[in-house]
């Protein structure tokens, strides 16, 4: 078994469970019956102060005590949001697919510490050490030494998994292996991938098999064609130009299904956590071995600071993993920014869970509510104003977007005129994204095309002389390198360059 290089800090983190406050039943009715205010309170169509919609639902006692939902699918309708509404979870998929793995671990066949890449090949690492070393525990841990969002880039332009994975070896390190944290969706589902290839499945299989079956959670998938069919399905939500929510445009996450691209309502995810609360049993059957199950909770890695706290943060395999009062606390978050957001909380001592899920971005109202939600069940009052002090969180995090982002505003005043663009059209490639093309269309405008790899075509729009933009989901930089002969020797691409893989050399024939 791994052992980690803080085996000081995780004695002590082990140490501190020794006693913890039991939760009255005055406490838990009280939390309980500040759940419908908190998620009527949540609902509006001002993106500042609301949600479109959300649900939640709470275990306590090997029981599910309480569901609800709360709002709309859609800004634009009128379908109300129910405990069976299907919601995509983000991040959220990943203790799912954690638990999923463990499941798989309990036939005995693999453990967390096999190698990733035995006994086939399944993705290179940059070093060839690394990929043989590389175990299903460090990715699922995102301690590999992969940069953090990893493969984030090539997925927004519709590269699909096998070719992101198989571009994990072009993928400079962004941290020591084992002993650094970048979280990375495509470390973590290269190592689900692996445990479920094991196995002789696919990740969706394996989920389904494994997880989604056993504990009948008939609304819960890994595919997004699964998503698409629900008869009641959240709808991505942004804020729009008037400062109420809008719609937004669909998000395919099946290339990191694993790490982000599960589906499911409030009352399937409240099976999952008594699944949890009670050491891998349901309904009496050991559906997972206790050691596998326990091992997902454990402290992997060191995460960097609590957003709030400021003190030291753990992750475990798939869980964020912490202590209250003595008690083991685990936790996740789902976010994409095109639209939702959701997230659980497990007190596992106390046996007591909750999931808020919602259809927007940006908000901290799942973080707000499920800890508010905590702390009236342990003690009986709030500690802090949690929805406000999550809500500010996550507008801080949206406007870092736009602030670092150049290209959210309007051009230069003294912008330059562009050379005429048959001196950038022309086929570019680099080892990490392959084969791309400038090409001039009839209209007289620029696209970026993927050729092989992906279907999308992007309008190339000008900023400043040699300084273009794309539009993603949001604007990102295209700048052109002139040759001595007046035309494109290269090009850098920002939405590729965050670990350097974003500069293409121009190919002459």
């Amino acid at each position: 078994m791994w052992v980690s290089a803080n085996a000081k800090t995780l004695a002590l983190w082990i140490g501190v469970i020794a006693v913890h406050a039991a939760i009255t039943p005055a406490n838990f009715s009280l939390a309980l019956h500040a759940l419908p205010t908190l998620g009527q309170a949540a609902v509006s169509a001002n993106s500042s102060i609301g949600v479109p919609g959300l649900a939640i639902a709470v275990v306590w006692n090997n029981t599910l005590q309480y569901a609800a939902g709360f709002g709309f699918l859609s800004i634009d309708g009128n379908e109300n949001i129910t405990t069976e509404t299907v919601f995509q979870l983000a991040s959220l998929s990943k203790p799912l697919a954690s638990t999923t793995v463990a499941a798989i671990v309990s036939e005995g066949d693999i453990t967390f510490d096999s190698p990733v890449n035995s006994p086939a090949l399944i993705a290179a690492y940059s070093d060839p050490w690394i990929s043989a070393e590389v175990s299903i525990a460090d990715g699922l841990s995102h301690r590999s030494g992969l940069y953090p969002l990893a493969g984030d880039d090539l997925e927004q332009f519709g590269f699909n998994r096998s070719e992101i994975l198989s571009k994990l070896q072009y993928m400079k390190p962004g941290g020591a292996f084992r002993s650094s944290y970048g979280y990375s969706n495509y470390g973590f589902t290269l190592a689900a991938q692996s445990a479920a290839t094991s196995a002789s499945k696919s990740w969706e299989d394996a989920a389904q098999d494994y997880l989604y079956g056993p504990l009948n959670m008939s609304s819960t998938s890994s595919r997004y064609s699964d998503f698409v069919a629900r008869n009641s399905r959240a709808v991505l939500h942004t804020p729009g130009a008037n400062g109420s929510w809008a719609p937004s445009p669909p998000r395919n996450p099946d290339p990191q299904s694993p790490a982000g691209g599960a589906t499911s309502n409030v009352v399937d995810l409240a099976k999952w956590m008594l699944l949890h609360l009670n050491s891998g049993s349901y309904n009496g059957t050991q559906l997972i071995s206790q050691t596998a199950i326990n091992e997902t909770r454990l402290p992997h890695s060191m995460s960097g600071p609590n957003p709030i706290t400021g003190l030291p943060s753990f992750y475990g395999l798939g869980w964020d993993s912490a202590t209250q009062d003595g008690s083991i606390v685990v936790s996740h978050a789902g976010a994409f920014s095109q639209g939702t957001r959701s997230y659980a909380k497990l007190n596992i001592n106390e046996g007591l869970g909750v999931v808020v899920l919602s259809n927007c971005f940006p908000t901290g109202e799942p973080e707000g509510i499920a800890q508010t939600f905590f702390d009236l069940a342990m003690y009986g009052k709030t500690t802090a104003d949690w929805v406000a002090i999550w809500n500010g969180l996550y507008q801080k995090l949206a406007q870092s977007f736009e602030l670092t982002n150049p290209y959210t505003g309007p051009p230069p005043a003294d912008a330059t005129a562009a050379l005429p663009l048959s001196a950038y059209a022309g086929k570019y490639s680099n080892d990490y994204v392959g084969l791309i093309n400038f090409m001039v269309g009839a209209s007289g405008g620029m696209n970026l095309t993927f050729p092989g790899s992906s279907n999308d075509s992007l309008q190339v729009v000008h900023w400043d002389r040699d300084n273009f933009y794309i539009n993603l989901e949001s604007p990102a930089g295209v700048l052109f390198t002139i040759g001595a002969d007046g035309n494109a020797s290269s090009v850098t691409i920002d939405a590729f360059n965050t670990n350097g893989g974003g500069m293409f050399t121009r190919l002459f024939s």
